[in-house]
């Protein structure tokens, strides 16, 4: 979270895109990435959102949601689709700039909205924390033990180093 606000520099120049957080979604670790000329009634962000992992356990949680999930149904992440710049290309290697899932989405959907989750719904039901919230922990229901490949591998290394 921390390294993302630490761009913001440089997302303003390749992208012309800013970033903003107000103080009680620095604690949560969320920040917006949005165009500076649309405005905060309507516009589109990329939302961020930061998280802290407990080796000890192999928990993430997520203080936005005020969530925690297993680590093994969310990293590795996986690179999804590129993101295209409109601007110069300003670090001479667009290669990492991609958009990334997490490992292993439908154990991680199952976990965090219940076995329905791919039922639609309305209501509070439908917030991240809602069965957090109502007894029912968003991991271990069921594991998710997905074997990983050699480069999953290290791709999980290189993620919690």
């Amino acid at each position: 979270y921390r390294s993302i606000l630490s761009f913001q520099d440089e997302i303003l120049a390749k992208f012309g895109w800013k970033i903003g957080y107000t103080e009680d979604m620095e604690k949560r670790l969320i920040a917006a990435i949005y165009h500076p000329e649309m405005t905060w009634e309507w516009k589109y962000q990329i939302d961020v959102y930061g998280f802290q992992f407990n080796k000890t356990d192999d928990l993430i949680l997520f203080p936005w949601d005020n969530i925690t999930i297993a680590r093994n149904s969310f990293l590795p992440v996986r690179k999804h689709k590129p993101i295209f710049s409109l601007h110069e290309n300003i670090t001479g290697n667009e290669s990492n700039l991609a958009f990334y899932v997490p490992h292993n989405p439908p154990c991680l959907f199952n976990n965090i909205y219940g076995s329905d989750y791919m039922t639609p719904k309305s209501g509070p039901s439908t917030q991240a924390k809602w069965g957090t919230l109502h007894g029912r922990p968003a991991h271990g229901n069921p594991e998710c033990n997905t074997p990983l490949t050699v480069s999953e591998q290290e791709d999980l290394e290189r993620q919690l180093a």
